[in-house]
């Protein structure tokens, strides 16, 4: 059980997914910017594609507005606070059912589907840095088991002859026994990732796949346990002014932007036992100060 660090996985999920779907032309076309010129979609696509023997533009991401952008298309990931959620407040501070004390951090590994001959038929797995106490996601299959640190899945004759990659979320097993009931609060938190670039047409394409991600996001945020009433606003086009200058061009070009905004309730909580243990470190501490 660790605080939940919502902006870090919606980064992580954001980045994965839109990875994953500039991978595949076929979504893009078909599915996402159909109605867009195609020459603007083709355009798109042999800029930003990563499919198979086309290497794209990154788009890279940063928490801090960059001192010199790129010339190319990239994401700024903000973290815009929290706040208290008092009107979910609960007496004690008491939080949630009774929950295993050895369910630890959720964490989010980019992991290689492996191969292996197990009673004379292949099986695919990928094999976790830590041991699993529950998977809580993973993008690319919804069917799976896990055992230890491995995770199985359904073999697929392509494992062997390229490298595939799936996104996992996990929750870690912490070597703490039995089971309590959490202490935390509920806090009302907002995230936002802008999307911004020197081209329109860029800005208008990213537009539409940032909308298909709002839909899965939707799905997801809801699903899981402790983040409830999500609320997810994608903003119209803007032009990102110098602060410094006053004008509408940063290094030279002029930069827009479209903003997706997620706002949530999440409940923060921590073992009951945590204190102890912090009152353990500080007593050592104290121990090998004198």
């Amino acid at each position: 059980m660790s605080i939940t660090l919502v902006d870090q996985a919606l980064v992580d999920e954001v980045t994965s997914l839109l990875r994953g779907i500039l991978s595949n032309s076929y979504i893009i076309k078909q599915d996402i910017l159909g109605q867009l010129p195609s020459k603007t979609v083709d355009s798109f696509i042999d800029t930003y594609g990563l499919e198979k023997g086309n290497h794209g533009i990154d788009i890279p991401l940063y928490f801090a507005f960059p001192q010199t952008p790129p010339k190319n298309a990239f994401l700024l990931a903000q973290f815009k606070g929290a706040t208290e959620d008092t009107d979910n407040s609960v007496l004690g501070n008491l939080q949630g059912p009774l929950v295993d004390n050895d369910t630890g951090n959720l964490v989010h590994e980019k992991l290689v589907v492996k191969t292996k001959v197990v009673n004379r038929q292949k099986v695919a797995y990928l094999e976790t840095k830590q041991p699993i106490k529950s998977v809580v996601s993973i993008h690319q299959t919804t069917t799976w088991d896990f055992d230890g640190n491995e995770i199985g899945l359904p073999y697929l004759g392509i494992y062997d002859k390229q490298k595939i990659i799936f996104d996992v979320f996990y929750n870690v097993k912490e070597n703490h026994k039995g089971r309590s009931y959490p202490i935390g609060i509920n806090t009302k938190e907002a995230v936002t990732i802008d999307f911004i670039s020197s081209n329109t047409d860029t800005i208008r394409c990213l537009s539409g796949i940032f909308t298909y991600i709002e839909v899965y996001l939707r799905k997801t945020l809801e699903e899981n346990a402790n983040i409830y009433l999500p609320e997810i606003e994608l903003n119209g086009m803007d032009v990102i002014e110098d602060v410094n200058s006053g004008d509408n061009s940063i290094g030279g070009q002029q930069l827009f932007y479209r903003r997706l905004q997620i706002t949530y309730h999440v409940t923060q909580t921590i073992r009951q036992g945590a204190g102890e243990d912090i009152k353990k470190i500080i007593l050592d501490e104290e121990d090998v100060d004198e």
